[in-house]
């Protein structure tokens, strides 16, 4: 009986200070970046991690090429129908506002021919750059599902990340965040 006692002592107290460190998240704003992260740590209000990746063509991008300008990164897959839905919106807001908003359309795992053939039947003018190995979604910027969206202002500071398929209202919310007014 004393032993049964221990455990549940010890649920107890671990549910108590879960809770604290959440309330306590909670009210310093940065649950909802815990949550984001899969409890990994924030990453909105650091610095975003900068990193450098091929586009199908074979070009070498490096995103701290466009400091000075706001930037959304679109981790995505061909095989992810939100993905796909949305691209067409993104597209529209990039086209809208380049060439002050900067727009990378990180595609994550495939392989070139598949992602050049996709972006031609789609018509997509964004930049594509290719996560051949998924270290940049994975590594860097903990993409934990797809689409995720990370809005970088023009000093390169993390302002959004988004997990999931935007509407227009929240796509303009996220990049009214970066200095972009669609």
């Amino acid at each position: 009986m004393l032993k049964d006692r221990g455990n549940v002592a010890i649920i107890a107290v671990t549910v108590l200070v879960v809770g604290t460190l959440m309330g306590a998240a909670l009210v310093a704003g940065r649950a909802g970046d815990l949550l984001r992260t899969g409890g990994r740590g924030p990453l909105v209000g650091n610095p975003a991690p900068d990193f450098s990746l091929s586009t199908p063509e074979g070009e070498l991008v490096t995103l701290t090429g466009f400091r000075g300008h706001p930037v959304m990164l679109n981790f995505w897959a061909t095989w992810c129908s939100p993905c796909v839905a949305e691209l067409p919106l993104i597209q529209e807001r990039y086209l809208a506002n380049r060439p002050e908003l900067v727009v990378l359309a990180v595609n994550a795992c495939e392989t070139p021919g598949l992602v050049s053939d996709f972006a031609a039947d789609m018509d997509l003018e964004l930049p594509i750059l290719l996560d051949e190995d998924c270290s940049v979604g994975d590594r860097d910027y903990r993409v934990t599902g797809y689409p995720t969206s990370v809005f970088i202002d023009a000093d390169g500071v993390i302002r959004s990340v988004y997990i999931g398929s935007m509407t227009a209202s929240t796509l303009d919310k996220n990049l009214r965040l970066i200095g972009i007014a669609p």
